[in-house]
């Protein structure tokens, strides 16, 4: 299962894009910037890097996307406020992430999202069952059409909301933020780990129904079927955002 999300790209563009966002990071954690401190701008940075702008923003995006950076509307780019000192190292491993060391990472999401899944079932309360029907689209709040025509951003908001929720359900904060890490660890490099909503409703309801009846067994099963069947390759140049 997991050697179908990966997408063959050529090596050196992956190289190059890594050795910056490698670089940024180490720049930025150098002790130059305080947490909380507003970093230089697009334009400083592509000449302290000597990088392209371009190349330089998709770094950015990178970096924020695994929490180092937050990147503010018509206010600048802040190093984000954090005392992990794990939190170098994470980055760092997800700046790495190709070819096996991808595949290994998304074996180990998907073995503890069907835990989380199984734990759910067992701890889950009345009002989070409902937010997890909302989000699956067969709440009364519910904006999720169903149709040939949703747009793939409403898919793939949703489906991260259904792990969260899902996660939440748990009761265990190491593990809501061991599976938020996995997942954005997943997310760095799009171009090198793709993963596209092709949802099954039937799929999500089994998945409410196994944790709504407390079957632990069959929420593990569920959310099984549910990554196999949201996790596969997509072509270079299609439409793709991860958002599992």
């Amino acid at each position: 299962m997991s050697e179908r999300i990966l997408d063959a790209i050529p090596e050196q563009r992956r190289a190059a894009g890594v050795v910056l966002a490698r670089d940024l990071m180490r720049y930025l954690l150098s002790g130059r910037f305080a947490p909380g401190q507003k970093i230089p701008s697009e334009r400083q940075l592509t000449e302290e890097l000597s990088a392209g702008r371009s190349a330089v923003r998709e770094a950015l995006k990178s970096l924020s996307l695994l929490g180092l950076v937050e990147q503010r509307v018509g206010d600048g780019t802040y190093l984000a406020r954090s005392s992990s000192e794990l939190l170098p190292q994470a980055i760092q491993w997800g700046l790495l992430l190709e070819g096996q060391d991808a595949v290994q990472l998304v074996e180990v999401r998907r073995h503890l999202e069907v835990w989380a899944a199984r734990l759910a079932a067992e701890r889950r309360t009345d009002e989070q069952v409902d937010r997890l029907r909302t989000v699956i689209g067969v709440g009364p709040e519910s904006r999720r059409t169903g149709t040939a025509g949703e747009q793939p951003v409403a898919v793939e908001v949703s489906d991260r909301s259904l792990h969260e929720v899902v996660a939440e359900m748990t009761g265990n904060a190491v593990l809501v933020n061991l599976l938020n890490t996995l997942r954005s660890l997943l997310q760095v490099d799009s171009s090198t780990v793709r993963a596209h909503a092709r949802r099954r409703a039937d799929g999500d309801q089994e998945l409410l129904r196994a944790i709504e009846q407390s079957g632990l067994d069959a929420a593990g099963a569920a959310m099984a079927t549910h990554l196999d069947d949201c996790l596969h390759p997509v072509p270079e140049g299609s439409y793709s955002r991860p958002g599992v």
